[in-house]
């Protein structure tokens, strides 16, 4: 098993460091890094990179099957559509991800990752959906069989859990159905640990949001699926109460897209909040998956805060 740390190429991350080497003395003791790309950086090189996290979009669905009176409602009109997406062709997310997927091949990644998920702005501080789980799981198998239709299956397409709508693992029968509809044979899940907990509000501390955790394992394991859990994003927040607190008191949204999802941003990042998961009990829960590839991936807004957290979860599962 690979163990790695996530970071991106945008200026909030690399700026932290002023050389490549106090980047790879960050990093010492771990395998390399899962990168999320927003352009090149000297910083980063193919000799780092692991994994690469492909582009995530909060909301595609309506663009990719055409729904323009959704489209509007969460886009305010064509021009800002255009602006976000790049076209008004919805095969733009496919030549977008084909992008991705080629800068992994040449940062020489393993693996790539992809948010199986969709939600609207308004939608995204209560659970009440327009889209249901199946129907972006089957979007995003038939955007990602055209992706990856032509490659050679020498990259690994991990596919991610969230809590809005899409692979959330809650139910085994909608895991199945992804893997299923998959036509690329080199594929599986990348379980986000934090995700899976925000799937239950009622989680009051890590040890409960860790035993949620494994009956949701149990659960996939009686479904003979646990062989698929192929990597594994290590984090969690125990943010039930603030998340009650959203739907008890709806946010007052802004005129435009753009502040919308400004607002949106507060909000995610005050509800998964990628913090250390270091309860007893998070090793084993690591050691019962097949992993091949297991990311420390946090939140952080300092190189001191980053340091504290990398170093709080190595103890946790006995790393050295």
């Amino acid at each position: 098993m690979k163990i790695q740390v996530n970071i991106t190429t945008s200026s909030d991350d690399v700026n932290r460091f002023p050389t490549r080497q106090s980047l790879l003395d960050h990093i010492a003791g771990f395998d390399g890094l899962e990168l999320m790309w927003f352009g090149d950086n000297d910083l980063i090189t193919p000799d780092m990179v692991v994994g690469v996290h492909l582009t995530c979009r909060f909301t595609w669905y309506d663009f990719w099957i055409g729904d323009e009176e959704r489209l509007l409602a969460e886009y305010d009109d064509l021009a800002t559509v255009e602006s976000v997406f790049g076209s008004l062709n919805p095969h733009t997310l496919v030549d977008e991800l084909k992008e991705n997927v080629r800068v992994a091949h040449r940062y020489g990644a393993e693996y790539v990752v992809f948010h199986v998920s969709d939600v609207q702005t308004t939608e995204s501080t209560h659970f009440k959906f327009k889209r249901s789980n199946e129907e972006i799981i089957r979007a995003s198998a038939d955007l990602l069989n055209e992706v990856f239709a032509e490659e050679d299956g020498s990259i690994a397409l991990l596919m991610e859990n969230l809590w809005c709508p899409g692979l959330t693992l809650v139910d085994p029968c909608e895991t199945r159905l992804l893997l299923d509809s998959i036509d690329y044979p080199n594929k599986g899940i990348m379980f986000d640990t934090g995700h899976l907990i925000h799937t239950d509000f009622s989680l009051a501390s890590q040890q409960e949001g860790l035993a949620y955790v494994n009956r949701r394992l149990d659960e996939h394991e009686r479904a003979g699926l646990l062989r698929y859990f192929r990597g594994m994003h290590l984090q969690q927040s125990i943010t039930g109460d603030y998340y009650r607190y959203l739907i008890d008191n709806p946010i007052q949204w802004a005129p435009t897209y753009y502040d919308r999802m400004g607002q949106v941003f507060e909000c995610a990042f005050k509800i998964d909040k990628h913090e250390p998961f270091i309860c007893e009990g998070v090793r084993d829960m690591i050691n019962r998956l097949p992993l091949e590839y297991l990311t420390f991936e946090f939140i952080t807004t300092s190189v001191e805060q980053h340091a504290g957290y990398l170093e709080a979860q190595r103890r946790a599962i006995g790393m050295p």
